[in-house]
């Protein structure tokens, strides 16, 4: 959903920072049409990240791509400071589903404002919906029984994630604009379709990341398990193609916010 959210850009402007890339997944996802022809796509895209396991992993998928990567802190603002070379460098800056595990939020904006090369430049970030776990069928039966176990179940899942920033669309609104950032908009991303398929998937992703944390990588067994059953799911494909699945940040149906803003 956040690679279509973004199809509707005309491509991201370089030089481009990615905060959080991890083990480079996304990216290597994004360019995997590209792998055949040996085309370097992700020139002049940066990937950062506090966890340099994650960062070997993603060198092994992306420094053959022309991504370059680094361990840099983003709240960290003697380190962003000492950076004199990225500093005002950038055209894009991408948040993917990082910035709600930084505990030091205004920092972390604040220095991503700095890496911003100039008033037109773009900031997009995707975060979880404050209420996302209210979309998951468990969550719902079980408040059925009892809501102080819905609430204990949803707030374990938040705490596996280790979220620690889950805030309204206005709430978002407000720490970046208070932060310098203008042309703030926020929207949803999320369907029932696509809910129920996250929903199915959340046991064998939980078992694909304790294989992870064995063996330092995912592992490869239900890639094509999952590619056969996501092209049985008519409706969430027709939805990721005509774009049906971003809508307003307040539907009931929203796991993710998808927010866009200029420096």
């Amino acid at each position: 959903m956040r690679m279509r959210a973004l199809a509707d850009f005309e491509g991201l402007e370089t030089p481009a920072l990615d905060i959080g890339c991890g083990d480079g997944l996304f990216w290597e996802v994004v360019t995997r049409q590209y792998v055949e022809k040996n085309e370097s796509t992700l020139d002049g895209l940066l990937g950062i990240d506090i966890n340099r396991h994650e960062l070997e992993l993603a060198s092994l998928r992306l420094a053959d791509k022309g991504m370059d990567l680094k361990s840099i802190d983003i709240s960290d603002n003697e380190q962003i400071h000492s950076l004199e070379e990225l500093r005002g460098r950038f055209r894009t800056v991408m948040a993917n589903c990082s910035l709600e595990h930084v505990p030091n939020l205004d920092d972390s904006l604040a220095n991503i404002r700095t890496l911003l090369k100039d008033d037109d430049s773009r900031f997009y970030l995707f975060v979880p919906a404050p209420n996302w776990t209210e979309t998951l069928a468990v969550k719902r039966f079980i408040r059925r029984v009892s809501p102080r176990l819905a609430g204990m179940y949803g707030g374990m899942l938040d705490g596996f994630f280790q979220h620690q920033h889950l805030y309204q669309a206005y709430v978002w609104k407000h720490l970046l604009e208070g932060n310098g950032f203008s042309d703030v908009e926020v929207v949803g991303l999320g369907s029932k379709a696509a809910n129920r398929l996250f929903e199915l998937w959340l046991l064998p992703a939980f078992g694909s990341f304790l294989v992870k944390g064995l063996v330092k990588r995912y592992p490869s067994m239900f890639q094509g398990i999952t590619s056969r059953y996501i092209h049985g799911e008519a409706q969430f494909l027709r939805e990721i193609a005509d774009g049906s699945f971003i809508t307003d940040a307040k539907d009931e149906h929203v796991v993710e916010l998808f927010i866009r803003c200029r420096k």
